[in-house]
């Protein structure tokens, strides 16, 4: 779904008059290494929940109105999506992945990394 997904942008920033805003902790899209991934994700999380509700949702609004395709064009892309999950060689992925995560869990695991294998 690239119309929509496209549209994702990270809306998350402290006000700033820097020339260069990075340096106030507005961000694009980035990777994180795993040990200041917890730390982020509550921080993040701390600002989140301290947003004004009602505007949030203003804003949401605002932005799916500026940017969000007409349903007709999100359908066909849905449509795209189901058609390809439902083709034999996905089905074959999805049968595999079921099938190690009912193993795992027998065993006592919790999920990992064999799922990269799926290709």
């Amino acid at each position: 779904m690239p119309i929509v997904s496209g549209r994702i942008q990270v809306m998350h920033t402290k006000p700033c008059s820097c020339v260069d805003p990075r340096r106030n902790g507005a961000t694009g899209n980035r990777a994180l290494p795993d040990a200041e991934l917890d730390k982020f994700v509550d921080t993040m999380a701390g600002r989140i929940v301290r947003f004004d509700k009602q505007s949030i949702a203003d804003i949401k609004r605002l932005v799916d109105a500026a940017s969000l395709p007409p349903n007709e064009a999100i359908a066909a892309e849905w449509d795209g999506l189901i058609g390809s999950v439902k083709r034999p060689a996905a089905q074959a992925r999805i049968k595999q992945l079921v099938a190690w995560i009912a193993e795992e869990r027998r065993r006592g695991e919790t999920p990992g990394s064999r799922y990269r294998h799926l290709g």
